[in-house]
């Protein structure tokens, strides 16, 4: 379990390095509530529809949102 947190820990330290990915570099605090906030809507949809797959993809991106 510790090789797959340090793993995730090295991914988003790239990501978020001068070479990484410019959405990441630029991800804030206040980006990720609102991000937050959009995900959640989104899930909520997801389930009213009775969309499974579309509730699983969206609870999987607000389940990573915290190691970012």
């Amino acid at each position: 379990m510790k090789n797959n947190i340090k793993n995730l820990e090295n991914i988003i330290a790239k990501l978020r390095s001068d070479d990484g990915c410019p959405w990441d570099r630029d991800l804030s605090l206040e980006k990720l509530g609102k991000l937050t906030i959009e995900e959640s809507y989104e899930l909520f949809d997801a389930v009213e529809k009775g969309k499974n797959e579309r509730s699983e993809e969206h609870t999987s991106e607000l389940q990573s949102q915290p190691d970012l």
